[in-house]
């Protein structure tokens, strides 16, 4: 059943339960009410007998006739069972000829007489209203009981009961009819429109709408909604914006993780090719220079040198590989760098179980001027690292804040890469940033990381420090002059 046939049945069995309810509880005050009639009825029989009293129509056998004609008289009209007439000592002085000789209305004269009032009862099938009361005369003279047929009451509360009831169904039957459109159009349709809405929602379509003209309810509700998709629609472009980010972030690491493994290549060519070449080299021409060389010797001499030559120098622009280059110096917030790098990070940390945090100290000038991919390098390199030496779990934490020494003449900003694990050896310390030198031979380390990050430091300007962390682990520092043009303020 939807919820607009439960409203619509909420709305209309109260209505008709109302109704019955209303036939049921006013059926006796119908009844009381048509008795109430009949009583009036039989008062005004004791206004005609009282003023026969008054006559003296009691007084003697001869106006008895009268009384008893009278009394015949009053007994023919609608609804009158009997008229009987009773003196105070009970005698019988006018009886109509429907009771006469009825033992019961002497009772109840008797008691009429007791109690100096009216009694009024109901007997019989069908029922009749037996009604005493004293006619007076300077004091009691006499009392008068009236009969009369009352089973029209029953009747006349039968007939008003069916007629209220016909009522009663046809206003229970327009308000059905009546009331489910209305609902549905008042309530049934916006609300549909709400859960259609939903449902579209829930499917992953958020450019939906609600009409929200209404002021009710309803109204607020369609409001609510509409502002809760535009949140989503707000979060899903910013969780597309940064999904972009990463892509173009990860697509940046993983070039210059290409150009640091073919600097390490070049190192390694540079390092087992160049002396050969060298001495190669020398020896051609220091042959070719000799008075005794023939020129056929001297060409092919010169012809070595210069192969030697080429290969040198396709071995230096190997070698240029692992030396970053100038990129385009730009002013770059490092605090960016930081969060993206760390981002970047976070999903292979997470495998680790390696918790990261960032942190910018107040006052700190957060933004350098140099190549924005040399940092990103520098700064995954350390992290990098730092992920390595937990590999059971840890913390990084990078903490940028203000050097207490300048660097040329210009306030610093240190960049401070702190891990949990288990610290740098003092003896390897010292030379840690010499290249081919590395704490992790048996994991494939080549030593020319940290070498790398120093060079990129030193091309920025800065330096490259390590000492404990201070709460254990190793501690690596960047130190690179803050830019003046938009940090003046907080490096002053």
């Amino acid at each position: 059943m939807s919820l607009t046939q439960k409203i619509w049945l909420l709305i209309t069995i109260p209505f008709v339960v109302a109704i019955a309810a209303y036939l049921i509880f006013t059926r006796p005050f119908r009844r009381e009410l048509l008795l109430a009639e009949a009583s009036r009825d039989a008062k005004d029989d004791m206004v005609v007998l009282q003023s026969a009293i008054h006559k003296g129509l009691v007084d003697d056998k001869e106006n008895r006739a009268d009384l008893v004609a009278l009394c015949e008289s009053l007994a023919q009209a609608e609804r009158v069972v009997g008229v009987a007439v009773f003196a105070t000592d009970g005698r019988a002085l006018a009886e109509s000829h429907g009771v006469r000789g009825n033992p019961r209305l002497r009772e109840l004269a008797m008691r009429a007489i007791a109690a100096h009032g009216e009694i009024r009862e109901l007997r019989g099938d069908p029922t009749n209203l037996e009604h005493a009361f004293i006619l007076e005369r300077a004091g009691p003279v006499a009392v008068a009981v009236v009969i009369r047929d009352i089973g029209y009451v029953d009747v006349l509360v039968g007939s008003w009961t069916r007629s209220l009831l016909l009522v009663g169904c046809g206003f229970a039957f327009v308000m059905l009819v009546l009331s489910g459109p209305l609902v549905r159009r008042i309530v049934g349709a916006p609300l549909e429109q709400v859960v259609s809405a939903v449902e579209k929602v829930a499917a992953g379509k958020l450019d939906v709408a609600v009409p929200s003209a209404r002021r009710d309810e309803l109204g607020r509700l369609a409001n609510s909604f509409n502002e809760m998709t535009e949140s989503l629609r707000a979060a899903r472009a910013q969780v597309e914006e940064e999904a972009a980010r990463r892509a173009e972030l990860e697509a940046r690491m993983r070039r210059l993780q290409t150009l640091a493994a073919a600097g390490e290549v070049a190192a390694s060519l540079a390092h087992e090719i160049g002396s050969p070449l060298n001495v190669i080299l020398g020896r051609t021409r220091m042959m070719a220079g000799r008075a005794d060389t023939s020129e056929n010797t001297k060409r092919d001499l010169e012809i070595v040198a210069a192969q030697t030559e080429r290969i040198t120098r396709v071995v230096r622009k190997l070698l240029d590989i692992s030396r970053p280059s100038k990129g385009k110096i730009e002013e770059v917030n490092v605090r960016e760098v930081v969060e993206e790098t760390l981002a970047f990070i976070a999903p292979e940390c997470k495998k680790r179980n390696i918790k990261t945090s960032s942190r910018v100290e107040e006052g700190t000038p957060e933004r350098v001027l140099g190549d924005r991919d040399q940092l990103v390098q520098i700064i995954f390199n350390l992290t990098h690292n730092a992920m390595q030496a937990q590999p059971t779990g840890g913390r990084i934490d990078v903490v940028l804040h203000r050097s207490e020494q300048a660097l040329s003449g210009v306030p610093a900003l240190a960049i401070d890469v702190r891990d949990s694990g288990p610290g740098i050896d003092p003896e390897v310390r010292g030379r840690l940033f010499d290249p081919f030198v590395t704490t992790k031979r048996g994991e494939g380390g080549t030593g020319l990381g940290l070498a790398i990050v120093d060079g990129m430091v030193r091309e920025l300007g800065g330096r490259v420090t390590v000492d404990d962390a201070p709460d254990g682990g190793a501690c690596f520092r960047v130190e690179i002059p803050a830019s003046l043009l938009k940090d003046r303020s907080s490096i002053s």
